[in-house]
């Protein structure tokens, strides 16, 4: 997007951009810069709000970071761990609740949990036998359901997967250099995140 723009768009976490004041910037968001693809987006016959402020404070946030605040980040870092998309709901109840009944926030599901995520009688699998105490969780909703397995800390998709408007089993392989996952080593946690509601 942008790409063909002259003047070229200007990088807002260069050195030339976070020297402006507070102000500059602020004229800026407000009144646009002519002959550019910069926009003005005051609006003088509306009653003014402190939205262009906190763009302000947006573009001021885009910085490269000093040598303490790059340590306390890296040490916020080490401590953060992943706490389920159920922590959300606290503070966004009106979103979590009709996004929890969307086929995406039940892309992966727990089998112990939720046992009609495995759909077919793992009986009539004739591919790659496994059980369903072998199952950490379930990949999939409305076309195919993939197996995955712990092994240690890691999570393993069983090479097998159900083909759900087929009704039928199909192998699934991920291939050494990666496919439609990222790789041959799936780490559940980080993969599921993507799947929930930002923190």
């Amino acid at each position: 997007m942008g790409q063909s723009l002259y003047p070229r768009v200007p990088d807002l976490r260069a050195t030339a951009t976070q020297k402006l004041s507070d102000g500059e910037i602020h004229y800026i968001i407000e009144n646009g810069v002519e002959l550019t693809g910069m926009p003005a987006w005051g609006n003088p016959h509306q009653v003014q709000n402190d939205d262009s402020w906190k763009l302000v404070l947006y573009v001021r946030s885009l910085r490269p970071l000093t040598q303490p605040e790059q340590l306390q980040r890296t040490q916020a870092s080490a401590s953060a761990h992943y706490v389920g998309s159920e922590a959300c709901e606290k503070c966004h109840r009106e979103i979590y609740e009709p996004w929890q009944k969307t086929p995406m926030a039940n892309v992966v599901r727990d089998p112990r949990q939720h046992p009609d995520a495995i759909i077919p009688d793992l009986a009539t699998n004739n591919v790659y036998k496994f059980s369903k105490d072998q199952v950490a969780f379930v990949y999939g909703s409305m076309w195919k359901r993939r197996y995955f397995t712990k092994v240690g800390d890691d999570y393993f998709p069983l090479p097998v997967q159900w083909e759900v408007v087929n009704k039928k089993w199909s192998r699934y392989q991920v291939p050494p250099t990666g496919g439609d996952w990222s790789g041959r080593v799936l780490s559940a946690r980080q993969h599921a995140s993507s799947h929930r509601p930002a923190l």
